[in-house]
């Protein structure tokens, strides 16, 4: 039987945006530890307007900062879509006051930097979250204990897990199997598995060289 507390636990979460930011709140939440690194010095978002249906608010809601982002909503009652050539009316949904009884929760309109804003305060706000920026990822060790992260300064953050969510911005560290072909070339103990290829373990990593830790 497993008697370890949540609290006992700890994740690091890479990427401070929309996706890294929910991730952490929803595991501070259930009573996990998050160190969260962003490479950013400042903290912010840039984007668009983007679109909010039901479901969406019920995932703010969950996160307990649904409040926060309908306050910074425009809310509408119809959805139209136009023609791009003629400007001529396409189509019309009612998104009003039937909606809203229909689904239990609003559609509006919202910049994406109130959508990050409105999390953003709540990570700040809680204690489990330690909330580091100016601090890149550039090397991951997995071991049966768990997870370090390696920022550029060298410093090494230790956890039981490792979510990445910084996108197209985040750095391929060099996988286990990788590291132990270089190992063992280095060795001079000879390439194993079929077709020449250096034989994988479960602990080698993928997905973004992060790995599923």
């Amino acid at each position: 039987m497993n008697n370890t507390r949540s609290t006992d636990r700890k994740v690091i979460v890479v990427g401070g945006g929309i996706g890294g930011l929910a991730a952490a709140l929803a595991l501070a939440r259930q009573g996990i530890r998050v160190e969260l690194l962003e490479q950013a010095e400042k903290i912010g978002e840039i984007g668009a307007g983007i679109q909010l249906g039901a479901n969406a608010f019920a995932a703010l809601d969950a996160l307990g900062v649904g409040e926060a982002a309908r306050k910074r909503s425009v809310f509408t009652d119809y959805l139209v879509m136009m023609d791009a050539i003629d400007a001529t009316e396409v189509a019309k949904v009612d998104v009003g006051e039937r909606y809203r009884q229909r689904f239990g929760n609003p559609y509006a309109v919202i910049h994406r930097a109130d959508i990050h804003l409105s999390i953003l305060e709540a990570v700040q706000d809680h204690p489990l979250i330690q909330f580091r920026t100016a601090t890149t990822v550039y090397a991951l060790e997995q071991d049966e204990r768990g997870v370090t992260v390696i920022d550029q300064h060298g410093e090494r953050h230790q956890g039981d897990a490792v979510i990445g969510c910084d996108g197209v911005k985040i750095r391929r560290a060099p996988s286990l199997a990788r590291r132990r072909a270089a190992r063992d070339r280095a060795c001079g103990v000879p390439r194993r598995g079929g077709r020449g290829r250096h034989a994988s373990g479960p602990a080698d990593q993928r997905a973004g060289g992060l790995g599923r830790p």
